[in-house]
């Protein structure tokens, strides 16, 4: 799917992406 730039976002990008965003509220220590 490609982004504003019209670059195709890898899957492993997106995926990351998805880890942190559910990771740095634990990090962070909200459990």
């Amino acid at each position: 799917m490609p982004n504003q730039d019209g670059i195709d976002i890898s899957l492993g990008d997106y995926a990351g992406k998805q880890v942190l965003i559910w990771f740095f509220p634990r990090a962070f220590g909200n459990n």
